[in-house]
């Protein structure tokens, strides 16, 4: 084989390569979807010891804020209590009743109807793949009257004066609900058991003249009434599998044939 034809060869191998790792991408978009990152602290604050959970407080003049946290950084959440500056959901190291190790940190929600959503500006294309994914779990009593949450991938985000609802022309893209056994007021899409983590998973695939093009997406999930204790979440992630550029495609066929071509070349006696 001459040199140029060497050459052009290593070229056509590098591009399929490129391409084949581009169209298969799958980062998580999301900041801090696994929890692990320290929580927002105020003055006196402190984080979240083993075993323990602690709830959003953030003005030092209210009575739980010595045993709370001020935030969670990368979500969106409401604080509609304390005159704006608390809530009853934060971040929780109760891993190890899931049986899971015993340092992992995760999301709580113990209210009804409060949400919490991360939002993320991508560009998208009809074919692109939106997949969402989270876990949910409950510390239930397998007498208790249940407990619920949903997850939802959206396109949109969250109403800003009301973080536990969507804004308006916000769209649901896809939703799953998730319930332990002893859940009744309605039929889990997923019946999770006590004391366990189950991965839930949302796909979306954006069609041409999707809702979904031109909106930031986003994620969410919160708790349902009438739930008797909180709900856990933990390892969230967002990623989109892009369709190929048509100009990428085309570059594909054309090297592809040139392969071909040398090959048969090369099999000629």
């Amino acid at each position: 084989m001459n040199p140029r034809m060497i050459g052009r060869t290593t070229r056509i191998l590098a591009t399929l390569a490129a391409l084949a790792t581009a169209s298969s991408s799958r980062a998580n978009l999301l900041v801090n979807g696994d929890f692990e990152a320290a929580p927002i602290l105020g003055p006196g604050q402190s984080g979240v010891p083993i075993g323990q959970a602690k709830a959003i407080f953030s003005d030092p003049t209210t009575p739980l804020y010595d045993v709370a946290i001020s935030g969670i950084s990368g979500w969106t959440y409401a604080t509609p209590v304390e005159n704006g500056t608390g809530s009853d959901h934060g971040l929780a190291r109760r891993n190890a009743e899931f049986g899971r190790p015993a340092g992992g940190q995760s999301a709580f929600i113990n209210n009804w109807g409060r949400m919490m959503s991360q939002t993320v500006a991508v560009p998208l294309r009809a074919g692109d793949v939106l997949e969402a994914a989270i876990d949910f779990g409950t510390l239930g009593d397998d007498a208790d009257g249940g407990r619920a949450g949903v997850f939802y991938l959206v396109a949109g985000q969250a109403d800003p004066s009301d973080p536990d609802q969507f804004a308006a022309g916000s769209i649901i893209l896809a939703q799953i609900s998730a319930g332990n056994p002893t859940w009744s007021q309605f039929t889990p899409d997923v019946v999770v058991g006590n004391d366990v983590y189950t991965r839930l998973s949302l796909s979306y695939t954006v069609q041409a003249a999707d809702v979904a093009l031109g909106l930031p997406i986003t994620i969410a999930f919160k708790t349902v009434a009438p739930s008797v204790g909180p709900t856990f979440w933990d390892d969230a992630s967002l990623t989109v599998t892009p369709v190929p550029e048509p100009s990428a495609l085309g570059l594909a066929g054309v090297g592809a044939a040139s392969l071909a071509a040398l090959a048969a070349r090369r099999r000629r006696p």
